[in-house]
């Protein structure tokens, strides 16, 4: 991982955001990161963008920065929304299914709800995906993410 990292995810209220945001905290915090959540107000409202940002590092951290170097998007309207925001070296990861009409030379798409459907056998896990691929970019040991996943969602 590089000395910090800034990182959104972002999606339709009912989508996972915050279940998302929370897990990668735990999975940074294991593997021995600091890091400063900032919490979008979310929208009580199915279908509205919701967003949370984690500034992680090595060092303290005490507050988020305006800008982000993942997006993690679960849609392409979110991505749409937050796109101006990640940085030009940043990356941008989303599910662009059949939208085609969202382009970006960031965009690393990854097609969530397929492999949730595919691996897992129901759509609700794609956030659990989405975090597989954030950790990786992030850096962070795929051992490490795996044993924090099992253990948020066992019980």
């Amino acid at each position: 991982m590089k000395k910090e990292l800034s990182i959104r995810i972002s999606g339709e209220a009912g989508q996972g955001v915050d279940t998302t945001a929370f897990t990668l905290i735990h999975i940074l915090k294991k593997a021995g990161f600091n890091f400063f959540l900032h919490m979008d107000y979310m929208s009580r409202i199915r279908g509205g963008d919701n967003f949370m940002q984690i500034r992680v590092s090595e060092q303290p951290v005490r507050s988020f920065r305006n800008t982000t170097d993942l997006l993690v998007a679960f849609n392409t309207q979110s991505a749409s929304i937050h796109a101006p925001q990640v940085k030009r070296e940043g990356v941008i990861v989303c599910d662009k299914g059949q939208d085609k009409t969202f382009s970006d030379k960031r965009i690393f798409d990854v097609p969530l709800s397929k492999l949730a459907i595919g691996v897992a056998g129901a759509l609700l896990f794609q956030n659990v995906v989405a975090l597989g691929v954030a950790s990786c970019l992030s850096g962070i040991p795929a051992p490490t993410g795996e044993a924090v996943i099992k253990d948020f969602f066992s019980g």
